[in-house]
C-alpha cells in the first residue's frame, strides 16, 4: 500500500472558530501530525468572506504541500528529484551515485515529460512511476543498473499490483503504457537494448466505476439542502442535470458568453470539453432559473459562471472545490457515497429516458457522445437494458389457454 504523505487541506466550521485543517507525515517519527491554519478568519465580517478566505488558504497550502513544504523547521526537507517525496530524500541521498540507477532515470524522464504533458497527465505518470519505484525499493532492486531490470522483475511487479491492489484491466493497462513509454525512452537513448515490458499478466475485467444515478427521493433531499446552503453548487448541479455539462473543465471554464439566453442554448466551443464541440438546448424550466433567479444576463460576458468567490467572476472555481462541497453535504445527509458530483449528469440522462418520444439518438446528442455505445452504457447504468415490449408483450407458452 502506498504511504500517505499528507491529507488534503479542508475547511472546518467550528463554533469555536473556523480554520483550515490538514495533517502531514513527520519523517522523523513516521506519524501524521495535524496542522490548523486559523490565520485571517477572525477578521472576516461575514460567512462569504470566510468562505473566500478558506478557498484561498486551501489552494495556498495544497500547492505548498505538493511542492514539499512541511509545517515545521526541517533543513533536510528539500526537493531533489521528480520521483521522490521531499522528506524521504535524506533516506536515499546516498543511493544516487550510479549514473544509470532507475531512480535517476525516472527523475530525468519525468523532468523531460513535464514539458510536454498536461498537468493531470504528468501527475499520473509521476504517481505510477513512484509506485513502481517503491516496489523496487522493497525488493532491493532500486540500486540495480537499469540493464538488470528485466522481464522477470516486471512480471513480478504486475503480479503483485494485480493481486494486492485488485486493479482492473484498464488500470493495469495504464501502468503498462507508462512503463513502456519510460523503457522506450531508454531504448532511444541506447541505455538498454530491449524493453522488458512484455508478457504482462492479465488483470480482471474492467470495473464499472461510473457514478451511481441518484434515486428520486434522495435527489429531492440532496438538492433541497444544497439549494438552502450553497447557491453556486446548486446551479452547478442543475447545469449538469439539465444540460449534461461535464463537471470538470467544461463546467469550470464555462463563461457567460457561452450562453445564448435569447435562443436558449449553450455553445460548448473553444473551451476544454472532453469530447467534441456541441450546442446544448437549455430546457425551459432551467432557462427561467438562469434568467430570473441567477440573472446571468447582467454579468460581464467574459466572466466565468462558476467564479472562485461563489458567484460569476474573473477567475474560475478551483478544480475540486465544487466536488468537495457536494461530498460534504451528501455525507452530512448520510446518503450513499457512490453518489458523486458527476452523478447529477447521469441522473438527468436517466430521467430523460422516461420521457415519451425521447430516442437513443436524442439522448446521444444531448450527452455529447460520439459513440452510441457510451449512450447505451448510460441506459444500462440507470435501469438496465429493459424492454417494454418484452415486459408487456411476451407470448404465453400455452396459447390455447385464456388469460
Amino acid at each position: 500500500m502506498e504511504t500517505k504523505i499528507a491529507t488534503k487541506p479542508k475547511l472546518v466550521e467550528s463554533p469555536k472558530g473556523w480554520y483550515v485543517y490538514f495533517s502531514v507525515r513527520d519523517h522523523r517519527t513516521g506519524k501524521m501530525r495535524p496542522k490548523k491554519i486559523e490565520r485571517g478568519f477572525k477578521e472576516c465580517k461575514n460567512k462569504s468572506e470566510k468562505y473566500a478566505l478558506a478557498d484561498k488558504l486551501i489552494k495556498e497550502y495544497t500547492l505548498k504541500l505538493k511542492q514539499g513544504w512541511v509545517p515545521w523547521h526541517d533543513p533536510e526537507s528539500i526537493y531533489e528529484d521528480e520521483i521522490n517525496y521531499q522528506f524521504e530524500n535524506q533516506k536515499y541521498s546516498s543511493k544516487r551515485k550510479s549514473r544509470n540507477t532507475i531512480r535517476r532515470l525516472f527523475s530525468d524522464f519525468l523532468t523531460e515529460r513535464k514539458l510536454s504533458l498536461k498537468k493531470k497527465s504528468y501527475q499520473t505518470y509521476q504517481s505510477k512511476l513512484r509506485i513502481f519505484n517503491q516496489f523496487l525499493e522493497r525488493k532491493k532492486y532500486v540500486d540495480f543498473d537499469i540493464t538488470a531490470i528485466d522481464n522477470k522483475i516486471i512480471i513480478e511487479f504486475f503480479t503483485e499490483l494485480i493481486k494486492t491492489r485488485e486493479l482492473d484491466r484498464r488500470s493495469v493497462n495504464n501502468y503498462k503504457i507508462i512503463l513502456s513509454a519510460f523503457f522506450n525512452h531508454l531504448l532511444e537513448q541506447k541505455l538498454i537494448y530491449k524493453s522488458p515490458i512484455f508478457n504482462i499478466p492479465k488483470a480482471h475485467k474492467i470495473k464499472d466505476n461510473a457514478p451511481l444515478p441518484i434515486l428520486p427521493i434522495d435527489l429531492q433531499s440532496l438538492l433541497s439542502e444544497i439549494k438552502r446552503r450553497d447557491s453556486q453548487l446548486y446551479l452547478a448541479c442543475l447545469m449538469q442535470y439539465y444540460c449534461a455539462i461535464r463537471p470538470g473543465n467544461e463546467l469550470r471554464t464555462l463563461q457567460i458568453k457561452h450562453l445564448n439566453l435569447w435562443a436558449g442554448i449553450i455553445m460548448i466551443s473553444g473551451i476544454n470539453g472532453k469530447m467534441r464541440e456541441r450546442t446544448i438546448n437549455i430546457p425551459d424550466q432551467f432557462l427561467k432559473i438562469l434568467i430570473s433567479d441567477y440573472k446571468l444576463q447582467n454579468y460581464d460576458k467574459e466572466y466565468f459562471i462558476f467564479g472562485n468567490e461563489r458567484k460569476p467572476g474573473e477567475k474560475p472555481v478551483g478544480n475540486n472545490t465544487l466536488r468537495v462541497r457536494f461530498n460534504t453535504i451528501r455525507d452530512e445527509l448520510g446518503l450513499n457515497k457512490d453518489y458523486k458530483f458527476y452523478s447529477m449528469k447521469h441522473t438527468g440522462a436517466g430521467f430523460l429516458l422516461d420521457v415519451p418520444g425521447i430516442t437513443i439518438k436524442d439522448l446521444q446528442e444531448h450527452l455529447g457522445h460520439t459513440n452510441i455505445n457510451s449512450t447505451y452504457h448510460y441506459i444500462k447504468k440507470y435501469r438496465g437494458m429493459t424492454s417494454e415490449k418484452i415486459k408487456h408483450s411476451f407470448p404465453n407458452p400455452f396459447p390455447n389457454e385464456k388469460e
